[in-house]
């Protein structure tokens, strides 16, 4: 019986090993392909890609705030003047 025990716990313990190896492999892969970018610059070209297209469209959204804004405000000054 004890033997019996020794080989389940052996063969559970082999499952835990390939499970660890493979999560090992899989976290290793994301952080070369983070390091390659990184080191090309290419972590730097995707950070200032999506920064230019945020600022794009801050820019976009502010000139249609001015077009509705202005022409209220020359209304407001001409009766004044």
């Amino acid at each position: 019986m004890h033997r019996r025990i020794s080989r389940i716990c052996r063969s559970f313990s082999g499952f835990i090993f390939l499970g660890v190896i493979f999560l090992f492999m899989h976290s290793c892969g994301d952080s070369g392909d983070q390091v390659i970018d990184e080191a090309t610059g290419n972590r730097a070209l995707k950070q200032y890609e999506m920064t230019k297209d945020k600022i794009k469209t801050i820019e976009e959204k502010q000139q249609e705030r001015y077009k509705d804004i202005l022409p209220g405000a020359a209304r407001e000054e001409r009766p004044d003047e």
